[in-house]
């Protein structure tokens, strides 16, 4: 439940990129203002409640830039791309290729294996997202520069699930990994930052619908998703959760129909179909209370 709510969240992202987007914002500026906002908001919080949570040891910092760096950053990096080379179902099919590489991941660090049934869950899942990302029918080819893009993103996105794994068995709590995440996605990005365009900070901050959309973005986009997948994880594999996060994609195109008025076609209603489907017999084949760490 607490990954089916963050990817329910997740799937709601796209609605900030697009407002943030439209008032001049460029991708590298929402993906600080995403890490930023979530790295307060938790900061604060921590200071009030749990300020031990701030405590890491040295020999462990891999795994926060792991998650931050490795995962966060470099994913949403790889998907700007795709998204400019391919365009942005072709590239959400691609990054979706997570839950795969996660259960692969997973069987060669953590020797979780899947039986056959799983597997052929996880292909119902990804050809879900296939249809609903409107990849089928499509005549335009993929480039290879486009492809590797999506693929970077997908590894980037699984590597998620594997550095906070590591992180929970050294026994840090959610809100830890989470506020480091954000943290080192926070200080890789200002490099990129210096080397864009930067003219167009005092428009944005003096634009009130920005810091909402990006308060929300931070808030309800990146840092409640991230703890509660985060403390999702500690319950089930690394491939169960992501495959169970696959939810995601479904919600961000029900957003774009009724906020957007973007239209279902019969493929991706097909889509939506084999993704929830594929969802409930995972749940069901995953025993209850099962932890792996």
């Amino acid at each position: 439940m607490f990954i089916l709510v963050a990817a329910f969240l997740w799937g709601g992202t796209g609605v900030y990129f697009k407002e943030l987007t439209a008032r001049g914002a460029e991708p590298i500026q929402v993906v600080m203002m995403r890490a930023s906002v979530a790295m307060l908001g938790l900061g604060i919080w921590l200071l009030c409640k749990n300020r031990k949570a701030f405590r890491i040891r040295k020999n462990d910092i891999w795994c926060f830039i792991g998650t931050g760096v490795l995962s966060l950053l470099f994913f949403n990096w790889c998907y700007f791309m795709a998204v400019r080379e391919v365009g942005m179902a072709v590239a959400s099919v691609l990054l979706y290729t997570a839950p795969a590489i996660v259960t692969v991941l997973s069987a060669l660090l953590f020797k979780e294996k899947l039986k056959l049934a799983g597997w052929g869950i996880l292909t119902m899942i990804l050809l879900g997202c296939a249809l609903v990302s409107g990849v089928v029918g499509a005549t335009s080819g993929i480039n290879t520069i486009g492809a590797l893009y999506g693929l970077g993103s997908g590894l980037g996105y699984a590597l998620y699930s594997i550095f906070s794994r590591y992180a929970l068995k050294k026994g840090y709590s959610p809100q830890t990994i989470s506020f480091y995440t954000f943290a080192f996605c926070s200080i890789g990005c200002m490099p990129f930052i210096a080397a864009a365009t930067v003219s167009n900070v005092p428009v944005l901050a003096s634009d009130p619908s920005v810091w909402v959309f990006a308060l929300a973005l931070g808030s309800f986009g990146c840092l409640f998703p991230y703890w509660l997948y985060t403390k999702g994880l500690a319950g089930v594999t690394g491939a169960t959760a992501s495959m169970t996060a696959t939810l995601e994609p479904v919600v961000a195109v029900l957003f774009g129909i009724f906020i957007y008025s973007e239209s279902l076609t019969t493929w991706q209603g097909a889509g939506i179909a084999m993704i929830l489907g594929g969802i409930i017999l995972l749940a069901k084949a995953t025993p209850a209370g099962t932890n792996n760490n």
